[in-house]
């Protein structure tokens, strides 16, 4: 008597056991924080993010809140009077290092000889005449044109420069308390980093309570339409929801925080433990139908045995694919990797231990006619017997059209644009999108490169050199605004000598000239409104870069020009700032993506050979693989989707579940043709059977994951439409790279075993 199977003998304690693993995991998701810090992002030892690092050590925060104030004309009363309350308010603020607005900003003048320092608005003008001089005043003082006002007066700014240490959450929650507690007819857009981070945990949020739901109700519905069971469409859902669950609860277990990319784990698990309960399912089915004879259990028994090893080892490459993600610079892409691989493990135990133990105590399903249970499959069974039939008729023809389509997609891939703009985060009509328009039209740019200098700040010499610099980058796209000590101290020779003097908006020609200004300065101001610019000994400098355009290769172009200065001046010491840092991140990913992908395959190709043991066989299970890639990376390019921190982990998904449709459809070959069955009626056996799951499958995740096209975060949009591209590929790529390989080459481990004796006795 055969033995009876652990998953049946023992079906109570298996269920349980998932279910208790599950829960145990869950109970860690009330530790779950989500964190929208973009330095999260970025690696400890990533140069662009330590040399930021020391420069604001030296010089303060370069985290910038903006709130812009709209209007027919910013210097009529009730704005100024609105903007004057908001800026004293801010003031008290934790976690507000300096606030910068037009009572904030200094009016350097001179008069008899002296040096008058007062702010650019003293008094709030009341007439037509004294708003005229207000802003003639303003149009010619540099620390404010342009700066804290627009050019056109339609748009005045309050900075604020946030502490090292303030939670930039709390002071955005403040920023806007404040705001609104002080209603007018302007209308106030708030920017920056802070509020970026702010939106995008409120984003994420959203979608991981909104979308993933309605996602698997879309899956729900098209389980149903192709199983017309209850049980079949109960039992994937609980699988993929148990599985989810502990995906997630490895995060806070391992003290890993929620993020950005790492909303995009929930969906991975979904789409992985989704496949493998369809299988079984689609298994479940057949036997039943085919088997009427068969108890509960031996159904159960059949369907482990079945699948148990095509699933497990499809179950182990995609893990191993998902590892390769260890490789990204990036490090919640690490994250992801680990946790969706452990994720995938518990699935597999879930899928092959539980789901067969549930079936194994239902009643069998009602043995219905084929028609009426599949009717509406009709068309779908249709186009798989066509598809068989052209691919076994013109089967090299097939592969030539194919390689064609890779080589266009090849060619269209070159267009990709590599891409780790945060400004891309929002769509162009969103409230952030649009106060970032603002700030780089009006005010010089949203991001920064911070370039540090080491020398006697104070020589002519250096500051000469500054100035030279400044106009040398004010020449290049992307540059909106230059500003370093140099800029103050040629203001203030024009606020001490007359406009026919030689040494009016000039750097003065001696060392002692350049301190007596600033002592001139320090008598009628304070000489701290220049920290972000120098340091207190004046021997370290600031020179600080807006960029008003901070797509990835147009900031790659101004580093690139900072990095050849470094090589011939020697007292650059280093340069940093969020632009930079993003431009880095970009090369990153770049190069975690082709490690990634070129790792993934390269395990999945050795361990499919070990499974097998044929070399032949990896190389069949890369194919469909690398022409799925091709066609994502074409669409990319021909979509004109960036390569960003979102689409860049797309192909690891899709890696797994290509690898999952290959290996399932060339095992169920195999397991045809073992028993003596001509390799054509193979093939159609096989688009019957597992092809059928196959494309349902694809459909279902494509259509059920295509609901992140309504993500409030554009990357998560593009996100769901290469995901369907890809995954459809795949498919595609399996059903028929894959046949029309097994009938042009015939490999032999696919062969029957008297088939291949005789191949290999004729060799």
């Amino acid at each position: 008597m055969e033995k009876e199977l652990f998953v049946t003998k023992y079906r109570w304690p298996v269920i349980i056991a998932c279910l208790l693993i599950a829960g145990v995991m869950g109970f860690e998701l009330r530790k779950m924080e989500i964190i929208a810090d973009p330095l999260f992002m970025f690696p400890a030892k990533m140069s662009s993010r330590m040399n930021t690092e020391k420069i604001e050590q030296i010089f303060g925060s370069n985290n910038m809140l903006f709130i812009l104030f709209k209007a027919e004309d910013v210097l009529n009363e009730a704005t100024l009077l609105r903007v004057q309350t908001i800026r004293d308010k801010l003031l008290r603020t934790a976690g507000v290092d300096n606030v910068l607005s037009l009572f904030d900003t200094k009016n350097i003048r001179g008069e008899d000889g002296a040096m008058i320092v007062e702010p650019a608005v003293n008094a709030i003008p009341e007439t037509a005449a004294e708003r005229d001089a207000l802003r003639k005043s303003l149009a010619e003082n540099e620390l404010a044109s342009q700066v804290v006002v627009s050019k056109d007066f339609k748009v005045t700014a309050i900075l604020l420069t946030l502490t090292l240490d303030a939670s930039k959450q709390d002071v955005y929650q403040a920023v806007r308390k404040i705001v609104d507690a002080f209603p007018g007819d302007e209308k106030v857009l708030i920017g920056g980093i802070p509020v970026f981070q702010t939106v995008i945990v409120d984003s994420i949020v959203h979608d991981i309570l909104i979308l993933i739901p309605g996602a698997l109700l879309i899956i729900l519905a098209v389980l149903y339409a192709f199983f017309r069971q209850i049980r079949g469409i109960i039992l994937p859902l609980c699988v993929v929801l148990l599985s989810t669950i502990f995906g997630m609860g490895i995060l806070p277990l391992m003290g890993w925080k929620m993020t950005l990319l790492t909303a995009i784990l929930p969906i991975m698990v979904v789409a992985f433990s989704n496949n493998y309960c369809i299988y079984l399912i689609a298994r479940y089915q057949d036997v039943s139908t085919a088997s009427p004879h068969l108890s509960r259990k031996q159904v159960a028994a059949d369907v482990f045995k079945g699948l148990s090893q095509p699933i497990l080892f499809s179950g182990l490459t995609t893990m191993v694919g998902l590892l390769g993600m260890i490789f990204h610079v990036i490090v919640p892409a690490k994250q992801i990797g680990i946790a969706a691989a452990i994720a995938i493990g518990f699935s597999i135990m879930a899928s092959l231990g539980g789901i067969p133990a549930v079936l194994s105590l239902l009643k069998l399903p009602e043995k219905k006619p084929r028609k009426v249970s599949t009717n509406s499959l009709l068309l779908l069974d249709k186009g798989l017997r066509r598809t068989a039939e052209i691919i076994l008729r013109y089967p090299k023809t097939v592969l030539l059209v194919l390689a064609f389509i890779a080589f266009v997609g090849i060619g269209l891939a070159m267009h990709i644009n590599v891409d780790a703009n945060q400004e891309n985060l929002f769509g162009k009509n969103h409230p952030i999108s649009r106060c970032t328009g603002l700030i780089n039209t009006h005010f010089g740019g949203s991001q920064n490169l911070s370039i540090l200098f080491e020398s006697d700040v104070k020589e002519p010499r250096f500051l000469t050199k500054l100035e030279s610099y400044k106009d040398q980058f004010q020449r290049m796209p992307g540059v909106g605004q230059v500003t370093s000590i140099a800029d103050v101290i040629r203001i203030m020779s024009k606020a001490l000598n007359d406009a026919d003097d030689p040494g009016y908006d000039k750097i003065p020609a001696t060392r002692d000239a350049v301190a007596q200004y600033l002592e001139l300065y320090s008598m009628s101001a304070n000489p701290e409104d220049f920290e972000r610019l120098v340091d207190f000994n004046y021997e370290k400098a600031q020179f600080i870069v807006r960029v008003n355009d901070a797509a990835t290769p147009i900031v790659n172009h101004i580093v690139q020009n900072i990095q050849d200065i470094s090589k011939k001046d020697k007292e650059l010491v280093t340069f940093g700032g969020w632009a930079a840092m993003y431009a880095e991140l970009a090369a990153a990913i770049l190069k975690g993506q082709i490690t990634s992908i070129a790792i993934a395959l390269c395990a999945i190709t050795i361990l499919v050979m070990l499974m097998f043991r044929s070399a032949t066989a990896g190389l069949l299970s890369a194919l469909p693989l690398v022409f799925a890639i091709i066609i994502g990376f074409g669409a990319m390019g021909a979509l004109g989707i960036n390569l960003d921190m979102a689409t860049a982990l797309i192909t690891s998904i899709v890696i797994g579940t290509g690898v999952d449709f290959t290996l399932q459809f060339v095992w169920r070959y195999r397991s045809i043709r073992q028993d003596g069955v001509p390799c054509e009626d193979a093939v159609k056996k096989t688009y019957s059977s597992v092809g059928r799951a196959i494309v349902f499958n694809a459909v279902c995740l494509t259509l059920g994951l295509g609901v992140l096209i309504f993500s409030t975060i554009p990357p998560l949009r593009y996100f769901a439409i290469l995901f369907g591209v890809l995954t459809l590929a795949c498919m595609f790529g399996t059903l028929t790279v894959v046949p029309a390989l097994c009938v042009v080459l015939k490999p032999a481990y696919l062969e029957p075993v008297n088939s291949e004796n005789q191949n290999l006795s004729r060799r």
